[in-house]
């Protein structure tokens, strides 16, 4: 299906935007921080389908639904995430000027990326050249097929958004978990820790049962064991996970030991997951550690290269074949 063709910067582009703002951030008052002007057209020089992009964006993920019901009466019908989590979109009213319009929370992965994309081309004249070049080489496909053209220059854009994070990614910094946070990160953890002793080859049954004996051992009446230490990971003021620390299994004296370390999902591939050892080897040697160590399941090759990379060697292996009765 054909749709509008790339066309050269309008710089009536902002205007158009500042036109279509004002009733929706009258509408949305104070509970959006900002109505954000996002997408290629929001890009001095960029060539770009005349379609703009909005970003209404939220404080906090309650607050969407209420925005959802605020835009309602402007005309704006949502349409759901479209496969994108954390990007609410709408059908705009009816009439020009044609636009996109999202619900975003603020530092979500979706808001972020906008962000960034957009930034990065404004700082990068070259990175815009490239883009609009790519754009006009893909012109006779956008004519034809809309689906196959964003196809067609994703690998340009997924460079631009890796710049863009390489250059901008917030450091990552640590507190310690409030009570309610720990006991909801035990109750989660031993879930994941049963299904990758199943994965490793143990039954549910013998995986449920060192998780119980894990439970007792390491969160006796529902709070760490003396020694252990729980963090909330952050980027910026950002969520971004979670890293668990304790005296080594065993008790000897000198090494320490990472129990857990995860970074969210949609943060992953940011240097966060090195970054987060880094927090915990800083944490350790202040406590006198001489040797940090962790456990990885074989079949996580993903983890085993990043604790390779960053130094870690195996001391044991131990290894388990399933067997056919």
């Amino acid at each position: 299906m054909a749709g509008p063709a790339v066309v050269d910067y309008d710089p009536t582009w902002p205007a158009v935007f500042e036109h279509l703002r004002r009733p929706i951030a009258s509408a949305v008052g104070d509970l959006a921080l900002t109505v954000e002007h996002v997408g290629s057209t929001s890009v001095p020089g960029l060539a770009a389908k005349p379609i703009i992009d909005m970003d209404v964006v939220a404080r906090e993920p309650a607050d969407v639904p209420e925005l959802i019901a605020r835009l309602a009466p402007l005309g704006y019908r949502h349409t759901g995430d479209q496969g994108i989590p954390g990007r609410e979109a709408f059908q705009e009213p009816a009439g020009p000027p044609p636009h996109h319009l999202y619900v975003v929370v603020a530092g979500n992965a979706p808001h972020n990326d906008h962000v960034l994309f957009r930034d990065y081309l404004r700082r990068h004249p070259h990175a815009v050249a490239g883009y609009t070049a790519r754009k006009r080489e893909l012109a006779d496909l956008l004519a034809v097929d809309r689906a196959a053209y964003v196809d067609a220059k994703a690998d340009v854009v997924t460079d631009i958004l890796r710049r863009a994070r390489a250059e901008h990614r917030p450091d990552l910094t640590s507190r310690p978990m409030s009570d309610d946070e720990i006991r909801a990160f035990a109750r989660r953890h031993l879930d994941t820790y049963v299904a990758e002793r199943v994965d490793s080859g143990e039954t549910p049954e013998q995986a449920r049962a060192h998780a119980d004996g894990e439970w007792e051992r390491y969160f006796p009446g529902g709070t760490p064991a003396a020694g252990h230490r729980l963090f909330r990971l952050l980027a910026g003021d950002v969520p971004a996970g979670v890293l668990w620390l304790g005296p080594s299994p065993d008790g000897r004296a000198g090494l320490d030991w990472i129990y857990y370390v995860e970074i969210d999902e949609d943060l992953r591939g940011r240097g966060y997951g090195r970054a987060a050892l880094g927090i915990a080897e800083r944490d350790a040697g202040t406590r006198g550690a001489e040797r940090l160590g962790l456990n990885v399941f074989g079949g996580n090759a993903v983890a085993r290269r990043l604790y390779e990379s960053a130094g870690y060697q195996p001391a044991a292996i131990n290894m388990v074949k399933r067997l056919g009765h």
